[in-house]
Formats: structure tokens, sequence, C-alpha cells
């Protein structure tokens, strides 16, 4: 109380009590921040009738404080400052929140760029000539969006000659990734060979990731269309670049041990040979034995001669752990 000003016990209670109802508005037990106590207080102090009397208080949480400052009186210095400094930090807040939305898509989109490079790659040395690469990534797209690609980019806005993903949100961005690194690795597994086979998985993988989407409400051909990318890139700072280049997928090599073929007793010695053979921080996937009792790992690795450390988890193969 005196610290906002106040002099009378009965003008402060009152935007007490003003806070606490603005906050029953939004919050089912206003008095979690406003507990309401009682306190013990002499009167007729140094008289014949001196006593002692209980009177009401509270003890506030610290978001009933700043509550209690936006609801006070303006006139008074003290809520004025209040009330300007929640109104800067507010904004603060906000501008900080949109940055790191920004950066989190800019990231996400630069991720799908180099899963996309390297989909190309793989489908290239599985058969596959541009054409049909193109043909793949339509498909995949019309599992995606229920749309297809023109349809999508005329919706969108998109510039002309634009990338789609250049206008899509984050979370469309991530699903696209997805299903891009789904048929990317079981083009691998499964040794898909030309443009069909390759592209029913696409269709298939995408229209998995849609349902998962749908099933939470979201559809993304009903997302509205983002800022254009470019243009978030040119608004990044310094600081962001530096953030844009600790996440340089482009450098990144996976590395995919496949065990589904070797003996068990054969396996750890394999592992360690390739990894011993391919030295640097690595992307490492890890699979053994069918789809069903497929096991995969993602960790990074250190090599340092043949000596391996910091890999982890573990490889399993039919329940028993051999690294």
């Amino acid at each position: 109380m005196p610290v906002l000003e106040y002099d009378k016990w009965t003008n402060f209670k009152n935007v007490i009590l003003k806070a606490k109802e603005s906050l029953s508005r939004t919050y089912p037990q206003p008095s979690d921040h406003f507990a309401e106590v009682g306190k013990m207080i002499k009167v007729a102090a140094g008289t014949d009738k001196e006593a002692m009397r209980q009177v009401s208080d509270y003890k506030l949480t610290r978001y009933a404080c700043y509550l209690i400052a936006q609801n006070g009186d303006p006139t008074k210095e003290a809520i004025a400052l209040a009330q300007s400094y929640f109104a800067v930090q507010t904004r603060r807040q906000e501008l900080n929140q949109e940055k790191n939305t920004n950066l989190e898509r800019v990231i996400a989109r630069k991720k799908l760029s180099e899963t996309e490079k390297k989909f190309s790659g793989v489908l290239t040395e599985h058969g596959v000539d541009s054409r049909g690469i193109a043909e793949i990534r339509s498909a995949g797209d019309q599992a995606l969006f229920n749309k297809d690609t023109r349809e999508m980019k005329r919706i969108l806005g998109t510039g002309k000659g634009r990338p789609l993903a250049d206008y899509i949100p984050t979370i469309t961005l991530k699903a696209k990734d997805l299903a891009t690194e789904m048929t990317t690795f079981q083009t691998q597994r499964k040794n898909l060979q030309q443009k069909d086979p390759i592209k029913f998985e696409h269709i298939h993988n995408s229209s998995e990731v849609r349902k998962v989407l749908n099933q939470n409400g979201i559809y993304p051909e009903q997302l509205p269309a983002e800022e254009d990318i470019r243009k978030l890139e040119r608004k990044l700072s310094q600081e962001d670049v530096k953030k844009l280049k600790t996440n340089d997928f482009s450098q990144q090599t996976e590395l995919i041990i496949d065990l589904s073929n070797v003996r068990e007793i054969d396996a750890l010695q394999k592992v360690k040979l390739i990894i011993a053979n391919n030295p640097g921080t690595t992307p490492l996937k890890i699979f053994y034995g069918n789809l069903n009792s497929l096991k995969m790992f993602t960790t990074s690795i250190q090599i340092n001669s043949t000596t391996i450390t910091g890999l982890r988890p573990y490889i399993v193969i039919e329940k028993t752990t051999i690294f």
C-alpha cells in the first residue's frame, strides 16, 4: 500500500478487490493469488483502553501485485510508472516471441530444403530422373494437402516461380520434412527402384502424416499463408544468423547401419568397423530385423581413431544389448 502511494486502507482495498475481480474472469481460484489473512494491531495505544484487534490483510503473489498496479489510480506516480513498465515489457515479450517464431520457421525451411536435396540424390541413385522426382514430390503434396501443388500455390498466393514451402507455416514445413524423410528411409531400406514404387511409398507416407494432423484438427490446406521466407531471412540479426549456422544440416551425413542380415556374433564388429571408417560427428541410424522388430536410434558419435566415444543409446538385437 505505501509503495503505491496509498494513504487509506479502504481505498487500497478497493483496488485489490478490483484486481481480484479481473482475475476471476480468467482464473477459477483468484484466492490462490490473493490470500486473505488477518493481522493483529494495537488500538488506543498508550491509554487504559489499549487492546489488540484483528484487521484484514492480504498475502499477494507477484502476479497479484502486477494486477493491483494495473488496476490502480494512474494519477499516482508509482502506479503510472508501473503501468508504463508493464506496457513496455509486454511489447518486448511480444517482439521476442515473434522473433523466435520466425526463426523457428526459417530453420524448419532450411531443414526441409536439405532433406529434399538428400531425397533427390537418393531417388537419382534408385533410377528416377528429374521429371520423375518432380512427379513424386507433386504426388506427396497432393496426399498431404488434399490438393495439388499448383492449386496450393494459387490459394496461398505464392510469388511466380517460388516454391510452395516458402509460404507455408512451420507445422506444415515439418510435416513435409517428416514425410520426405520417411520416404527416403524406406526407399533405402526396401531398396525401391524406379519411379512408381517410390511414388506409391511417398503418397502413403504423406497420407499417414496428414492423418495424424487431421486427428488433431489440423488441415494443412486450410492454414493461411505465412510471410515470404526470404523477407523473414532479411529481418534476421547477426545473432539469429549464428543460430542458423548451428543448424547447418548440409554438413551432416547420415550413417545407416543395416544389421538385418548380419549374424549376432558379427554385429558389434561390423558396427565398429563402419563407424571407425566414418570420422566426425555423424547422425547415426541403426536397425535390425524386419519392420515388426525394427529398432532405430538417432544420436551423435565422435570418432577418435577406432575408439568410439559418446555413442548413445544402445544397439539392441532381439532384446540382447550388445553395445
